[in-house]
């Protein structure tokens, strides 16, 4: 079936998704361009999470940083947490389409307020889902950044950490600082959409 945005009323501008696009062919087309966004991104993205681990000042600087990556990881480090980053891409477009096409039940009197709503609410569940696999690629980044070589060894794959962070911190560890996300998100989307 083919799938586009209603252009019937101004809430969305011109159309968002092509009409000749088939719903699987704009699954695809997004994730992949989502993808690669994420993949360009990705050094940025490692440099943020290490200011917010260790924070710039004189001492240890944006080059610093990048030096020290280059350093101790090789380039590769700059890409760390790419695949779990790119992975959580596909389920959240799923939900949030998903979700706001059960959320959003066709005409009401209060139309844009109603489409805002549904799109704050399944950008926040789509959140929420993937929520675990973002929390696992910051932990994943971070502890490169924080342990010896030794742990770093340790915990060298992906799946070695989520394993020792279930069996440690049990699985709500993986949901820790979810909710302010959500009160981040939710609102943001909300008013973004109005």
């Amino acid at each position: 079936s083919e799938l586009a945005v209603s252009t019937d009323s101004d809430f969305f501008g011109p159309t968002l998704v092509p009409k000749h696009l088939t719903a699987w062919q704009t699954v695809v087309a997004g994730t992949a361009s989502s993808i690669a966004s994420r993949t360009t991104t990705a050094p940025l993205e490692r440099l943020k999470v290490d200011a917010q681990a260790f924070g710039f000042s004189t001492r240890r600087n944006l080059c610093a940083s990048a030096a020290s990556i280059l350093r101790n990881e090789g380039s590769g480090g700059f890409f760390r947490g790419i695949f779990l980053h790119c992975l959580r891409v596909f389920p959240a477009g799923i939900v949030s389409c998903w979700a706001y096409n059960a959320l959003d039940g066709g005409e009401t009197p209060s139309r844009r307020i109603w489409q805002a709503s549904c799109v704050s609410l399944a950008t926040g569940l789509a959140s929420a889902v993937t929520y675990p696999l973002d929390s696992l690629r910051t932990r994943w980044i971070a502890q490169a950044s924080f342990s010896s070589s030794s742990e770093r060894r340790k915990f060298g794959r992906m799946a070695t950490l989520l394993v020792h962070i279930v069996r440690t911190e049990r699985v709500g560890a993986l949901y820790r600082g979810l909710l302010p996300t959500l009160y981040a998100v939710v609102p943001f989307t909300l008013i973004q959409s109005a």
